[in-house]
């Protein structure tokens, strides 16, 4: 039996990734503007997870076009 594996990260080890790094900042990249958001949605959800409430949309967590740039004080 052969099994194939995509070689991309599960949504759980994405938020233990998250969980682990505690970024102050995410800016989701690489993948269409729906995946972008998704990521970006998964953040935001680990405040519900974690009771952490760290993680805003527009604030730290950060959707971004091509050739858009980001200033972070």
């Amino acid at each position: 039996m052969t099994w194939h594996v995509s070689g991309h990260a599960s949504k759980e080890d994405h938020r233990d990734f998250l969980a682990i790094l505690k970024p102050d900042h995410i800016v989701p990249c690489h993948g269409n503007l729906t995946k972008l958001a998704e990521y970006a949605e998964l953040a935001v959800e680990m405040n519900r997870i974690n009771s952490d409430d760290k993680y805003h949309l527009g604030k730290n967590v950060h959707l971004m076009h091509n050739e858009q740039s980001l200033e972070i004080p």
